[in-house]
C-alpha cells in the first residue's frame, strides 16, 4: 500500500513530532519511545532527538519547539525546521502534528500546519 506509514528504506522509523506549546508533544514522544526521555510539562526550547529499538526496528523521535511565537521571524522558523530535518536524516518517515483533543482547534494549530506545509512541501500534509 503506497500511503502506508512504515519504516524508511533503511528499516528505521524517524518521527518528527510538532505542534504548538502545551499540546503534549513531549508526552507523545515519550509514549512513542516507551520511556520518559523528554521532559514533559515544560517548554521545549530546542529540537531534541532520542531513539529506541522495538522488535529489532530502530525508532527515532524528534521533539520540537513551538513555532507559533510572534517573536520568531520566518528565517528563525526555517532554521528550526532545518534542525528537524538534520535530526531526522536522511528524511523523516512520519511528521506528526499534535493537536489537543480536549480543546478547540485554534489559529495557532492551523499556523503550525501551514508552516509544516510551507517548509516540507504539500506532500508532507498528505493523509496516510
Amino acid at each position: 500500500m503506497a500511503n502506508q506509514v512504515g519504516p524508511g528504506e533503511d528499516g528505521e522509523f524517524r518521527i518528527v513530532v510538532c505542534g504548538k506549546v502545551g499540546n503534549g508533544k513531549s508526552t507523545i514522544c515519550n509514549a512513542l519511545l516507551g520511556k520518559d526521555q523528554f521532559k514533559a510539562g515544560t517548554l521545549t526550547e530546542d529540537s531534541e532527538v532520542a531513539q529506541t529499538t522495538k522488535n529489532g526496528v530502530t525508532v527515532k523521535v524528534v521533539d520540537t519547539p513551538d513555532m507559533t511565537s510572534a517573536e520568531k521571524k520566518q528565517k528563525e522558523k526555517k532554521a528550526i525546521v532545518e534542525k528537524w530535518k538534520e535530526l531526522a536524516a536522511p528524511y523523516p518517515t512520519t511528521l506528526m502534528l499534535v493537536i489537543r483533543g480536549d480543546a478547540t482547534y485554534t489559529k495557532e494549530d492551523f499556523i503550525v500546519y501551514r508552516q509544516v506545509r510551507r517548509f516540507w512541501g504539500k506532500s508532507a500534509a498528505r493523509e496516510r
